[in-house]
């Protein structure tokens, strides 16, 4: 944009007009002299987005811009100054690039909703309305269970996409000497579960975001609030560092590539291999064995699987319909952004019973995280009971079971619910936010705020004298 004096641009290499395919070039914008654009270089900001205002983003465009050969990005595929092209060990290498960015978008994710969420839970706690019996204080609208049902799904969440953001992290440093050395044996599957990964905790991010702007009333509104440029500057996350969309895509057709292939299947989608079988039904007995993880995980495990078949077997049904390849996949689009979204359900869940049975932590504490998961467990299949309940695998009594236990957990979770998001540990500073400070000290914050607006510098605006006295002293 207007700042960056080189970039790294992604360009076709020809060499003796044979072309190789995308590499990376260092290309010099801008003069170190004076920064004005380089012959053949037109570059500027590409205006104003719905967030990361601050952001230099900018177009670029060439015009026999001449590229050095030395500026080529040598470390894993070279040109040799006669002219001589070699190719990389392995094509895949990029990937390792990728699913790094695409971990560490996972992991603002699960930093911004847990922002988010501890903002409004700790206003929630101060905020009191509605006088509920004559001469009792008013309740605070964290009692209301209303009021749960929107923060305490998002809370567990945030803890749940905290859980995945570290497997992310650990996993790929740990393959990363692997990688570096080019065994790549692990890396499609990293880049497989990423891509999903980081659309679904975008996309669930954002939108938990703004439901927890919304609970917090017409204070939401303000950006005092913290959470409007916390929301503006999420969204455009559902778009970098891949379309959402696009990302379940690859996500699912690594699925499918596992189902056909079973050598190729990694033990951590090991399940896809497992057999379906005909009128296979939730062990669920009583609202109790709700809180029992393996059931939980069953449940996600069994809508993955069947997701997954059920993609594969309508792509082969559009195959053998006579479309060809590509059109039978666009046409499967649906159905593979279908089984994406269920397995990422599936990894998820499975991944924080995981990580919080391995927790060394007091008894309360793990009970206090275990109500969490079954929180985010359970609110994943009401939400998407249709697909639960599709084949019968789960009956409209157990869902029944489902809604009870959801209230059950939001009960048990309430005497928790500040220190649970004060265990994140975010500096007044880091929220920025006049409602979910440390001290609770919302409306004089909210006070101090307003008045240092730029409108309340004067006590009588200047568009008073300009405009409005005229017309409030004319005898219209």
């Amino acid at each position: 944009g207007k700042t960056s004096t080189h970039a790294v641009v992604m360009a076709q290499l020809y060499i003796k007009n044979q072309c190789y395919g995308v590499h990376s070039f260092i290309v010099q914008l801008r003069s170190l002299k004076d920064h004005s654009p380089m012959p053949g270089v037109t570059v500027g900001d590409i205006g104003n987005k719905v967030g990361l205002e601050t952001n230099d983003n900018g177009f670029l465009a060439m015009d026999n811009v001449r590229i050095p050969r030395e500026n080529m990005l040598m470390r894993h595929a070279q040109v040799y100054p006669d002219g001589t092209y070699r190719k990389p060990a392995n094509s895949k290498l990029v990937y390792g690039t990728m699913v790094l960015l695409r971990a560490t978008v996972v992991s603002e994710s699960a930093t911004n909703l847990s922002k988010a969420a501890t903002i409004a839970i700790r206003y929630s706690c101060v905020r009191r309305q509605t006088e509920a019996k004559p001469g009792e204080l008013e309740p605070q609208i964290i009692d209301y269970v209303t009021q749960q049902h929107k923060l305490v799904p998002q809370l567990a969440t945030a803890y749940a996409f905290a859980w995945i953001a570290r497997y992310m992290m650990s996993t790929y440093h740990a393959l990363h000497a692997d990688i570096e050395s080019g065994h790549l044996g692990a890396l499609q599957e990293l880049h497989g579960i990423s891509s999903g990964l980081k659309a679904f905790t975008a996309e669930m991010s954002v939108s938990g975001i703004e439901v927890c702007r919304r609970a917090c009333g017409g204070h939401g509104f303000s950006a005092a609030s913290g959470l409007v440029s916390m929301y503006k500057d999420r969204l455009p996350s559902c778009t970098y560092e891949g379309e959402n969309t696009v990302l379940y895509l690859q996500t699912a057709r690594f699925l499918l590539k596992c189902f056909r292939q079973p050598s190729i299947t990694p033990s951590s989608m090991s399940y896809i291999q497992v057999k379906l079988l005909p009128g296979a039904r939730w062990g669920v007995k009583s609202p109790e064995d709700l809180m029992k993880p393996i059931l939980l995980v069953e449940a996600f495990e069994h809508r993955a699987q069947r997701t997954i078949k059920s993609a594969a077997q309508f792509l082969e049904s559009q195959i053998s319909q006579g479309l060809d390849t590509s059109e039978a996949m666009n046409r499967s689009g649906i159905e593979f952004v279908r089984c994406a979204k269920a397995h990422c359900y599936y990894f998820v869940t499975r991944n924080f019973f995981q990580s919080t049975a391995q927790l060394k932590c007091s008894k309360e504490i793990k009970e206090s995280l275990l109500t969490l998961g079954v929180v985010f467990a359970l609110n994943g299949i009401a939400d998407n009971s249709g697909e639960f309940l599709e084949d019968g695998f789960v009956t409209g009594t157990q869902m029944e079971f489902v809604r009870e236990r959801i209230q059950y957990c939001y009960k048990q979770l309430r005497p928790n619910l500040v220190g649970l998001v004060d265990a994140f540990a975010f500096a007044d500073q880091s929220l920025n936010s006049a409602l979910g400070a440390y001290d609770g000290d919302v409306y004089n914050r909210l006070y101090n705020w307003a008045k240092r607006a730029p409108l309340n510098k004067t006590d009588v605006h200047s568009s008073y004298h300009k405009y409005l006295r005229s017309i409030l002293k004319s005898k219209i």
